[in-house]
């Protein structure tokens, strides 16, 4: 339907054979049967993240199933990234672009009142992903 329809492709799939397999191949046959080039396309890709410096969260217990957090997910391999530095956030986002999206689109789950300052590590990332 993104591609028929719309002007670009947004997605929370984060399994690559998933994205590779069925998501591109089946948006740039939707843009081919409603006469667009898929190549011109723009393709995103949400990234839900928590940026724990110092190590305080344990990564199992950041595990929910969708029924616990009471969302719905589409796809295996949804998940909030546990990320502890720019590297790993530099690695996280290189790894999509190898995959074939053009944007990604952060979103920051926090459980610090003021995240602030914490937002500072992307002026170590920027320089590296744009």
């Amino acid at each position: 339907m993104a591609g028929y329809l719309g002007d670009h492709l947004i997605t929370v799939a984060r399994d690559p054979d998933l994205i590779r397999d069925v998501i591109f191949p089946n948006f740039e046959a939707g843009a081919k049967k409603a006469g667009k080039d898929p190549r011109t396309m723009q393709r995103a890709v949400v990234v839900l993240y928590f940026y724990d410096p110092e190590y305080l969260v344990d990564p199992e217990a950041m595990r929910v199933s969708a029924e616990e957090a009471k969302i719905e997910v589409a796809g295996e391999g949804t998940q909030v990234e546990l990320w502890h530095s720019a590297e790993d956030i530099i690695k996280q986002i290189e790894e999509l672009k190898k995959i074939g999206f053009d944007h990604v689109i952060l979103g920051n789950v926090t459980l610090f009142p003021d995240e602030g300052p914490r937002l500072k590590i992307f002026r170590d990332v920027f320089p590296h992903i744009v």
